[in-house]
């Protein structure tokens, strides 16, 4: 019980030394790139075809194929990552085993 004027709760040292939010503000600032570029696609639209000399189905395409292959990666990291790396990590002894 704490007395009046303390906390209860004990401060503990950080662990990763402060650079948890170096990596969350990384994160955030690489996921507003590249969402950002992939949703906005349609302001490059017509750039494209005037630099490329191409007509607009010959660039359209290229937005669709930059979210397929984003999400296609996800899919295949997760599966990589269960059954690829976590037991190698396992092994290694670097990941506990649950």
């Amino acid at each position: 019980m704490a007395r009046k004027g303390e906390t209860s709760l004990d401060v503990e040292h950080v662990v990763d030394g402060g650079w948890g939010w170096v990596v969350v503000v990384g994160s955030f600032m690489i996921h507003v790139l590249a969402d950002g570029v992939s949703y906005s696609f349609g302001l490059f639209v017509q750039p494209l075809i005037e630099y490329f000399d191409v007509g607009r189905a010959d660039v359209g395409w290229l937005g669709s194929l930059m979210i397929g292959i984003t999400w296609g990666c996800g899919e295949y990291t997760f599966h990589t990552r269960d059954h690829v790396i976590t037991p190698t990590l396992q092994k290694l002894h670097w990941l506990p085993i649950p």
